[in-house]
């Protein structure tokens, strides 16, 4: 048991936590007591006022103090967040009493309180924070037991909602936990919700976590969350981390003997490896006299005379510096190419394009797998200082590439690709894709959104069909930031037949894009389209939707959404032949079934339909 005196009084030997109550309890009053300080605790009387009795006030004022300053001492970490800002002995006893009695009797590894929380976890794991609301209301304990409760696997809601992505949910379990519960770990594998979120890839579930206090955590292989977002090759996720991680954390090493940025070098995953030495040598861009230089250029990229720029570019002793420079007089922070892309000179653009390459020659890194085996060839046993310098190297090379070039983000987040897609300029489009590698076309910009994003929010039909060309199918299956996919973006901007044509072609890559639910109501988007009135859309992409993504409540709705029009019954009956079960299975608020919903269509039988006149007259001639 740990102990903690009070002052200089040895006295006080048993810190609080929430195990140990009554026995903090009677040591402390016993002590309170011999002090003659319990009174300020018990407060049978109410205190004086200062008003009242000047030289009552001032001796109850400083038992008060003594005895609250006891209580505060006698309090781990976790407990004296509840008393902190409490003001009085009395009060803050009384809180601690009530935040310690809720723990009796409850047990973490007990087989009866886990079945307790089960609705909990499972409403968590579902994304469903308002059922989960109920759920805490519903026992008698305060939110913070609930939150350690563990599932099956042995994982908190914590670890749950992290590994789904629920970032809503994330964000309001870190504000229920301790600083200990955040860094509670997994049975098996020892890893924190942080280590969970960066091995799923969830960028915006690890800006929830407080990556500072949780940075440091290993798991049963050694590895912080840096290591497992380098091993995952999740940059976007590295350089979140790095950013916030303090700088001694970076230097942590696995079980293997490998550092974090060790790893990334050894991966020749130079994007990644950018981010260490950015962190260590801190932002450093170009300053306002060096770029002086390069104005004249500029200012002849902006107005689109390439032959100009080119005779600009002869008088500069490093040509390509003034391609890639950074613009420091405004915030936008464009470069050349930037501008050119933005301002649709074909021309320009070309010309830098040409520059650019002609430097890649001369370098002695240029390809993936150059980067690979050089970084692959460092091994451990080299110190901190001669790896940070090949990284370094590794950066140098990597920034003179093309493929880096291209990918240079200005301050809102836009390359130069983004910048031309915005402004519609599919000529510029064709020369920059094919020059980028795969995953340049899938950098977001600030706002979460990809080139495909942009394209089919800005309905630039043919940019999305040649963008949609040369990206991977996984790319497809990516959210911007308000959790749309580009095909469910599509739904909603383009036209019916565009959208089939986009779909079917989708469908080729990646049919798993067709089960990704929306925001919102979580329509998947043979949904989407039904809801919108775009019946014949819906059709075309319920051709192409998997059964795995119809088995369900959105396999239930379509065929609710179906019954509502004629021309659609087929499309139910046939949904109905490959999934029975679905007749009985509830939708998504509000609430039915396909049999409920078929029970409300009078109209769809002759008992549940008005006869008319002839009809009535001929039933009465017949004799039975």
């Amino acid at each position: 048991m740990a102990s903690t005196p009070v002052g200089s009084n040895a006295l006080i030997l048993e810190v609080l936590d929430r195990s140990n109550y009554e026995h903090w309890r009677s040591r402390l009053k016993s002590y309170l007591l011999a002090e003659d300080l319990w009174e300020a605790v018990e407060a049978i009387v109410e205190p004086p006022k200062l008003e009242d009795d000047q030289t009552d006030y001032k001796a109850w004022t400083k038992k008060n103090a003594k005895a609250l300053y006891a209580i505060q001492n006698t309090c781990g970490r976790e407990l004296f967040s509840f008393i902190s800002k409490i003001e009085t002995a009395k009060s803050a006893w009384d809180a601690l009493e009530q935040e310690c009695k809720v723990m009796q009797g409850y047990d973490e590894n007990n087989a009866d309180h886990l079945v307790r929380y089960k609705s909990f976890i499972e409403s968590v794991s579902s994304g469903d924070w308002d059922k989960a609301k109920k759920c805490l209301g519903e026992v008698d304990m305060r939110s913070v037991v609930v939150v350690r409760a563990v599932d099956g696997d042995e994982e908190i809601a914590l670890h749950v909602a992290a590994k789904e992505g629920h970032v809503h949910i994330v964000r309001k379990l870190v504000h229920l936990m301790t600083d200990e519960d955040l860094k509670t770990k997994t049975a098996r594998g020892r890893r924190t919700a942080l280590h969970v979120a960066a091995w799923k890839g969830h960028v915006h579930v690890v800006k929830e976590l407080p990556v500072p206090l949780m940075g440091e955590v290993q798991d049963r292989e050694g590895d912080t969350a840096l290591h497992i977002a380098v091993q995952e090759g999740k940059v976007d996720i590295v350089k979140e981390l790095v950013l916030l991680m303090r700088q001694e954390d970076l230097k942590i090493k696995n079980d293997a003997g490998y550092t974090a940025l060790h790893l990334a070098v050894n991966k020749g995953n130079v994007p990644m490896v950018k981010e260490f030495v950015r962190k260590e040598k801190g932002e450093s861009s170009i300053d306002n006299d060096n770029f002086e230089h390069y104005i004249p250029f500029i200012t002849c990229v902006i107005s689109g005379d390439w032959d100009q720029a080119n005779e600009c570019l002869k008088e500069l002793d490093d040509p390509c510096g003034a391609v890639t420079a950074v613009d420091p007089r405004n915030n936008l922070r464009n470069t050349a190419l930037h501008v050119a892309a933005q301002k649709g000179h074909v021309d320009v653009t070309k010309g830098l394009l040409l520059l650019l390459k002609m430097r890649q020659e001369d370098l002695e890194l240029k390809t993936t797998e150059d980067f690979t085996n050089f970084g692959s060839g460092i091994t451990l046993g080299i110190s901190e200082e001669f790896l940070m310098e090949r990284a370094k190297y590794m950066v140098e090379q990597y920034e003179k590439t093309l493929g880096s070039c291209l990918e240079m983000q200005n301050a809102k987040g836009f390359t130069a690709l983004h910048l031309a897609i915005l402004q519609g300029n599919g000529n510029i489009v064709k020369e920059l894709v094919p020059l980028m590698k795969k995953e340049g076309l899938e950098i977001k910009d600030a706002n979460g959104k990809t080139a495909l994003n942009i394209a089919i929010s800005k309905r630039h039909v043919d940019i999305a069909k040649e963008l949609l060309q040369s990206m991977r199918p996984e790319a497809l299956e990516e959210k911007d930031n308000q959790g749309f996919t580009a095909l469910s973006l599509a739904v909603q901007c383009f036209k019916d037949g565009e959208v089939c044509e986009m779909a079917k072609y989708m469908a080729e890559k990646d049919d798993k894009v067709f089960g990704i639910p929306s925001p919102g109501g979580d329509d998947i988007p043979v949904v989407r389209a039904f809801r919108g009135g775009k019946r014949k859309l819906a059709r075309s992409i319920y051709s192409v939707t998997p059964l795995e993504a119809l088995k369900g409540p959105n396999g239930s709705l379509v065929i609710c959404l179906c019954l509502d029009a004629s021309n659609t019954i087929d499309l139910a009956w046939h949904l109905l032949q490959r999934c029975p079960n679905l007749a009985f299975t509830i939708t998504k608020p509000p609430q039915s079934t396909p049999m409920m919903k078929l029970a409300r269509m009078h109209f769809a039988f002759l008992s549940g339909t008005r006869l008319t006149r002839w009809q009535r007259l001929l039933y009465d001639l017949i004799n039975i």
